[in-house]
């Protein structure tokens, strides 16, 4: 039982981790990159910077949301 809980607890913690980056990530004026240590591209290199770093905040949205419903 202890363990299910203190499980339960890191998931939480790792999961709001991920959802802060998404936020973070949606709310950027520059050009976000994955953090696997890639140097994103820069804004002249983007069509639209916006449309590219909400795909990314809602990718880490959508991961958040996931170890959180499981």
């Amino acid at each position: 039982m202890a363990g299910t809980i203190i499980s339960g607890v890191i998931f939480c913690i790792v999961a709001m981790i991920m959802l802060g980056i998404g936020v973070s990530q949606l709310k950027s004026k520059e050009p976000v990159g994955f953090y696997t240590g890639e140097k994103p591209p820069k804004a002249e290199q983007l069509s639209d910077v916006n449309s590219w770093n909400k795909k990314h905040g809602v990718m880490w949205i959508i991961y958040g949301i996931c170890i959180i419903g499981s």
